[in-house]
């Protein structure tokens, strides 16, 4: 989803300024921003770190986005949030079309740390780039550089009826769902994940992928693989409603003898059976079981709970 554009931030004689997104070991790739796989329609976000590494006092530092000295922002972009450490000095224009930073002094061997949340409306590759000034004026033809840029052109990809990815933003838990999307294609498979609400935010990835394989052994599989990545990986308690064609599961269809099996991300297969005790009941706590299993004229929808990522194919 991402193809990184590293900007350098050529330092001067003196000094030394990292701008970019911290990564794993720090402090990351100077210059390039890292942000959460997106779909066109959808939110995405980026961690944003300035490290003074001189020896000497950063003053008025502040970073921009959409206006001087950092580029206009793409059509289609808008900057949708604020969070992190550093993110009360930081405003977001009315229009959403631009934000300013006033970090102030930054001493030596000091951090700033923010993070943004980004619209992206259209598809296609589409380059978000930021600019830090560390004084007040923009003078770089001295001995030391006084602006520094980072950037990062993302691929978008298209929100279709069998695939999404979007970031779900600190303090919300909302459903993610592939009904939003379109297609001529379609497999006939609704996918939706409950996110719940996190301290970070989510990163969340959903989709359907044609599959004949069936990892409950001695039962028949039915549907696609309904495949969710949140947070690249991360254990987390999710809410899971998939819808099927009945055509599709086939008869005869009882839904005392459906359930859904769970593959999680070390490919460990846990059968979810619509039992008295392979069902959720009362516990807020209990995951790895049936919430409800609905049978309807044309369509079954169960819903579950799992506490990790993975894949998901219904089974009877």
């Amino acid at each position: 989803m991402l193809l990184a554009a590293a900007v350098p931030a050529f330092a001067g004689d003196t000094r030394n300024v990292f701008v970019g997104s911290p990564g794993v070991p720090e402090p990351g790739v100077d210059g390039r921003l890292v942000f959460t796989p997106v779909s066109a329609g959808q939110q995405t976000k980026t961690d944003v770190l300035i490290e003074n590494n001189s020896p000497s006092v950063m003053n008025k530092t502040t970073l921009t986005i959409g206006t001087f000295p950092a580029p206009s922002l793409p059509n289609g972009v808008t900057i949708d949030g604020k969070f992190g450490d550093d993110h009360g000095a930081c405003s977001i224009a009315g229009d959403k079309r631009s934000a300013t930073c006033n970090f102030g002094t930054v001493r030596s061997l000091d951090d700033r740390e923010v993070s943004f949340i980004f619209g992206i409306a259209n598809g296609g590759s589409t380059e978000i780039k930021l600019a830090v000034k560390v004084k007040e004026t923009v003078n770089d033809n001295g001995a030391n550089v006084d602006t520094f840029f980072a950037s990062s052109i993302l691929a978008v990809g298209a929100t279709t009826c069998d695939s999404i990815a979007t970031f779900v933003p600190p303090g919300q838990a909302k459903p993610v769902t592939t009904a939003v999307g379109s297609g001529t294609d379609c497999i006939p498979q609704v996918t939706t994940l409950n996110i719940p609400n996190l301290p970070e935010g989510a990163s969340v990835e959903v989709s359907e992928v044609a599959d004949t394989s069936c990892p409950a052994s001695g039962k028949s599989c039915f549907g696609a693989k309904s495949v969710a990545n949140v947070n690249d990986g991360d254990d987390v308690d999710l809410v899971w409603t998939i819808t099927w064609l009945n055509s599709t599961i086939g008869t005869p269809l009882n839904a005392n003898k459906l359930g859904v099996v769970h593959v999680d991300d070390e490919n460990v297969p846990t059968l979810i059976p619509n039992t008295n005790a392979g069902r959720c009941g009362n516990s807020p706590t209990k995951t790895d079981c049936i919430v409800s299993v609905t049978v309807g004229e044309t369509t079954t929808t169960i819903v579950f709970k799992t506490p990790h990522n993975g894949y998901v194919k219904g089974w009877k």
